[in-house]
């Protein structure tokens, strides 16, 4: 444990050396526990997905964050993600009186508006689907039509940004739908872990962080670049 606190701290003096820290680092100790979003509620529609709707109502952390961040405008959900959060609170041990009460709750406390599905989004989410089918070996198959309906719900109201964890959607978006931007809600550590293994990377590919880090060495080695 010591040697990976001791890494973990020689990685950060490499952040204060090249200026990549401002205050995602910094300011960890100050800050929520989230990590602050570039998506402007109000100006932007911005909708959450199941999983994120699902992770506030039994986070309160969470659910303060996306109350705190969307300072009561609205944010959008699918009719697809209220069912989905359901049944997520029903596998967590909710009955299902006990699960529509905490969705209602946090329509009210989070100023959600819930999207209906349209039937000429099914063309859509088909074409979505299959030219994803193409270009990526999609992991969660069996699902992800459903994911494609929801993406199709979003772009027909005109809602371009959408929180989800979902890295393989998030890739498909970018490629294929690139008017929706996927953002992920991440914990600061988890921030701060994601940063570190980029700068492990940086660093690798220069040639320039090999081994125990020295900071002299690695000064000495800047100034001559």
């Amino acid at each position: 444990m010591e040697t990976e606190e001791k890494s973990e701290q020689e990685k950060e003096e490499i952040f204060q050396i090249v200026g990549m820290v401002g205050g995602k680092i910094d300011g960890l100790g100050n800050m929520s526990t989230y990590s602050s979003t570039d998506f402007c509620f109000g100006k932007q529609k911005t909708a959450i997905d199941s999983n994120i709707l699902t992770a506030a109502i039994l986070t309160e952390d969470l659910y303060n964050f996306l109350s705190q961040e969307s300072k009561g405008a609205k944010i959008f959900i699918t009719e697809k993600n209220r069912t989905e959060t359901i049944g997520n609170l029903r596998n967590k041990g909710f009955s299902e009186e006990d699960a529509n009460k905490k969705v209602e709750l946090a329509k009210s406390d989070l100023n959600l508006e819930v999207l209906p599905f349209y039937p000429e989004c099914q063309a859509d989410a088909t074409k979505i689907f299959e030219e994803a089918t193409k270009q990526f070996k999609i992991k969660k198959i069996e699902t992800f039509l459903q994911d494609c309906i929801i993406l199709a719900i979003l772009s027909k109201n005109g809602v371009f940004n959408y929180y989800s964890n979902d890295e393989e959607l998030e890739k498909v978006c970018e490629k294929i739908l690139p008017k929706i931007r996927v953002k992920q809600i991440k914990t600061k550590e988890e921030v701060k872990r994601r940063e570190l293994r980029e700068i492990d990377k940086l660093f690798s590919n220069a040639g320039i962080f090999r081994g125990k880090y020295n900071k002299k060495r690695f000064k000495k080695n800047r100034a001559k670049r």
